[in-house]
């Protein structure tokens, strides 16, 4: 397991991830919440917390509570009095424990309480002119206990924006709120002003030529380096950290600025991780870079085959259904070993295969026909081979795709294949 936690750790984490499993879901969120053997990690409680909430059946009083404790407090994730109301209405129903009901009603009470302070005086400091002031009451007033008595949602995200608040200029043009030039004004404002969201968008934008930029990469890569430095958190409705980090390290892996950064790529989608636990293809993209090598990084077959192995394992999670390109890879090494397994023709073939019904992509067509027309882990069978080959060769053809595996499989087709057009 490629993530990095205490060996001791490493049997529930697996079992909650590849599993779904709930009570070691919630094992990892008490151990991290209240330090059991471990530094107290209150984002990684609160992670596992939330992930034990969404894998029970029906309601988990204790997880509500301990969730509304966290969001009520800010530990872990940014303070949302709305969100931990809900979880407290849920601990609330507990027939079982007393004690979890008894709290969860206090608590309730004293955040319902502390919710209407928080309205209270962000209104008094709407009506005196503060920017940021409008769009805080509407944040407040969204969700729980909304309140006819303030102005609508959309009449004080505009009203913020016209005061100068980035973050109402970037929801006025975000939510469509004002006319697209009013609101592209809005969303320059607000990225010039330093809000992440802003930036990330505007960083698109320059990238892709969208709404009247000119392609600028130089711009695109300056915007997306702030947004993914700079954590956007505001009322526990939104955190695009992460995110933001995810989104650039894919830009430096695929070389969108120019050329391609691994060790930047690295950096970015270890910061992603955090959050995104089960993305198969961070791993994928982390091995690739290992295996490659170059672009800032050592190459690290050993290292690779860690991160290609888990990104390409099949589990009860579907989440978990394995990546082609890290199936794929897999296959290399047990057709190549590379001084890391012993080479295995038949699992080789298995993996390439398996890639191939997974999400079908050039090189593992290709690979396929390989196998089959050299017999290499399965029966020779021309037949087959040239099948994957045109695969390969037409579906390289239908999407553009840049690759040697097209020029491959039509020097290994001479030309001459007898089945015209396969549909893919």
């Amino acid at each position: 397991m490629i993530l990095n936690y205490p060996a001791n750790l490493i049997p529930f984490v697996e079992k909650a991830l590849f599993e779904e499993d709930f009570s070691s879901a919630l094992e990892l969120g008490h151990i991290y919440d209240f330090g059991k053997n471990v530094e107290k990690d209150y984002e990684e409680a609160y992670y596992w917390y939330t992930f034990a909430d969404q894998h029970h059946v029906g309601i988990c009083y204790e997880t509500n509570m301990r969730l509304g404790y966290l969001e009520r407090n800010g530990l872990g994730t940014p303070q949302s009095l709305q969100l931990a109301l809900r979880h407290f209405e849920y601990g609330k129903m507990n027939e079982a424990s007393e004690e979890i009901r008894k709290y969860c009603e206090w608590a309730y009470e004293e955040c319902h309480k502390e919710l209407e302070r928080q309205k209270e005086e962000a209104w008094k400091l709407t009506r005196e002119g503060n920017p940021d002031a409008p769009y805080r009451l509407a944040r407040l007033n969204y969700g729980y206990f909304s309140s006819p008595s303030y102005p609508d949602y959309e009449a004080l995200i505009v009203e913020s924006a016209k005061r100068g608040s980035l973050y109402g200029m970037y929801f006025s043009d975000y939510y469509r709120f004002v006319e697209d030039e009013a609101g592209l004004e809005y969303l320059k404002r607000s990225a010039e002003g330093g809000f992440s969201e802003a930036l990330s968008t505007v960083g698109v934008n320059y990238k892709w030529g969208y709404r009247g930029f000119p392609i600028d990469l130089v711009k695109a890569e300056e915007c997306a380096r702030k947004a993914a430095f700079i954590s956007s958190a505001y009322d526990g409705f939104c955190n695009s950290y992460y995110a933001n980090n995810y989104h650039l390290a894919d830009d430096y892996f695929y070389g969108k600025y120019g050329k391609k950064r691994y060790d930047l790529a690295i950096k970015h989608y270890s910061i992603s991780l955090k959050k995104d636990k089960r993305n198969q293809n961070i791993f994928t993209n982390i091995g690739e870079c290992y295996f490659e090598g170059g672009n800032g990084v050592l190459m690290d077959k050993k290292k690779a085959f860690s991160y290609f192995r888990d990104a390409s394992t099949t589990r009860k999670s579907a989440y978990f259904q394995g990546d082609s390109l890290a199936m794929t890879r897999m296959g290399d090494y047990y057709k190549n070993g590379y001084g890391i397994v012993n080479k295995n023709p038949a699992l080789a073939f298995t993996y390439y295969r398996k890639a191939c019904e997974r999400n079908p992509f050039p090189e593992a067509l290709y690979k396929v026909g390989f196998c089959y027309e050299e017999g290499f882990g399965v029966k020779q069978d021309t037949y087959q081979a040239t099948l994957y080959f045109q695969k390969c060769y037409d579906l390289a053809k239908k999407h553009d795709v840049k690759t040697p595996y097209e020029a491959l499989a039509l020097e290994k087709l001479n030309l001459n294949s007898p089945f015209g057009d396969i549909e893919i």
